[in-house]
């Protein structure tokens, strides 16, 4: 239930102009980095971690576990260093069908599949001479991703 909420919104702004994301977090006082006004496409995933913090507070009636959602929410598209297992889901389920057409070849173990997608998202910015985001690079000295 709770991955299937946090599902259900992280991309909710992913259609949204990426160039308005940062006004839209700043308007409800989330500050962005030069590297994020650089690459906005990537706060959609912030933009929807602050909707579900102003408009669901409260809809899973545990703060802790809200907590986890919007940081799911809020982290996957860089990933983060030690994430909960609910955002390290997040994370993973996100590539499938993206860059695992074949669900089966997701790694069983969690902490693989995370490793294998930060491992996958490098690469693929790697291949196209993108920077990488600060927080992916702690996210995978964290995981052990070289």
């Amino acid at each position: 239930v709770v991955l299937a909420f946090a599902a259900r919104y992280h991309d909710l702004y992913r259609s949204w102009p990426p160039a308005e994301l940062p006004e839209l977090l700043g308007a409800v006082g989330e500050a962005v980095d030069e590297f994020e006004r650089a690459a906005p496409i990537l706060l959609h995933g912030r933009a929807a971690a602050a909707r579900l913090a102003a408009n669901e507070a409260g809809s899973l009636g545990d703060h802790q576990l809200f907590s986890e959602v919007l940081d799911a929410v809020r982290y996957h598209t860089t990933g983060a260093p030690a994430m909960s297992p609910l955002a390290e889901a997040l994370l993973v389920a996100d590539q499938v069908d993206k860059k695992w057409p074949n669900p089966a070849a997701v790694p069983q173990d969690r902490h693989e599949a995370v490793r294998a997608t930060l491992a996958r998202k490098l690469a693929k910015l790697a291949a196209r001479e993108k920077p990488v985001h600060p927080r992916m690079l702690a996210a995978a000295a964290h995981y052990g991703v070289t």
